[in-house]
């Protein structure tokens, strides 16, 4: 929806096309979930819709060891978007802990947009970052969606603190590391397909 103006025009070109696939298609949703929606609008699909469930690539397993720092892995995945004054911020932060590899941080995964719900995140982390023993940062993973303004704002007030990074492009070696290294991930959508 980022790359079309009228979200309305997206809404009906999507509908139009989709309408006429159910005429003859077979579809195949990554999720009980995502298939239930489909026929919530579609119910006479019901015999060609199936669950092709996702699956991880081998990169995934078996864990290994990191292979160098979680500092490297963030400072070399800054998301294009991140401000210059950030990205020194981030430095400080993740140069300047000891050890480097000791940075404790929450981490969340997927495109910034809406219903990924980052904005309830972070009031979240706000009333953590007032306890004892607090995870220091979050880790943002993903590339910039649509209708994101409030959510970008937000992240640069932190961001210029050195406690939020963005990072996007991140290699599944990068990501294993820093999915094995987080306190928690967390998944705070109000919507998914799986």
């Amino acid at each position: 929806p980022h790359t079309v103006k009228e979200s309305r025009l997206h809404q009906f070109f999507h509908m139009s096309a989709l309408s006429e696939n159910v005429k003859s298609a077979f579809f195949a949703c990554v999720s009980e979930f995502s298939r239930t929606q489909l026929l919530r609008i579609f119910p006479q699909i019901e015999r060609r819709a199936f669950v092709v469930h996702d699956c991880l690539a081998e990169d995934y397993f078996p864990p290994t060891e990191i292979s160098g720092s979680i500092a490297d892995v963030i400072l070399s995945r800054t998301a294009p978007s991140t401000p210059p004054e950030a990205v020194r911020a981030a430095r400080r932060t993740l140069l300047g802990s000891s050890p480097t590899d000791g940075f404790r941080y929450l981490m969340a995964v997927g495109t910034l947009e809406p219903r990924k719900n980052y904005l309830s995140l972070f009031k979240a982390w706000e009333k953590l970052r007032m306890l004892p023993n607090r995870p220091a940062g979050i880790v943002l993973v993903g590339s910039a969606g649509w209708s994101n303004a409030d959510l970008i704002a937000t992240m640069r007030q932190w961001q210029l603190r050195g406690e939020l990074f963005h990072i996007s492009s991140v290699p599944p070696s990068d990501m294993r590391s820093l999915y094995a290294s987080a306190d928690a991930v967390i998944c705070p959508s109000v919507s998914e397909g799986f």
